[in-house]
């Protein structure tokens, strides 16, 4: 549990690095270069560098899984501003509605309270 990340060592033109906080439970690295890359290691030594070939290996197919996972964002958020240029108020609606909440309260005989 180091409060700051550790640099361990350079692996296939990465900075290696173990994350602040790392628990048994949860053990991880980072990998460092133009991003920052979390890999899950397991327990071993030999695990840990089988991990780390196997993440480094399937790296393109990783890149355009989070290249898909940013176009969906991408044009949710454009799918949002658009909504929201909309500008539309209920401002007047809601003006509306409380007048007749105001007259079936008078009806019924209930009392305001502000």
């Amino acid at each position: 549990l180091e409060t700051k990340e550790i640099p361990v060592m350079r692996y296939r033109g990465f900075q290696v690095s173990v994350p602040a906080y790392m628990t048994k439970e949860k053990r991880s690295l980072w990998l460092f270069r133009k991003g920052k890359y979390r890999v899950e290691i397991g327990n071993s030594e030999g695990g840990i560098l089988v991990r780390m070939d196997h993440f480094l290996d399937n790296f393109s197919e990783y890149m355009k899984k989070q290249e898909s996972v940013l176009d969906k964002f991408e044009t949710r958020e454009r799918e949002i501003r658009a909504e929201l240029a909309k500008n539309e108020s209920y401002e007047e609606a809601i003006k509306q509605y409380k007048e007749k909440v105001a007259q079936i309260d008078i009806a019924l005989g209930v009392e305001q309270h502000e």
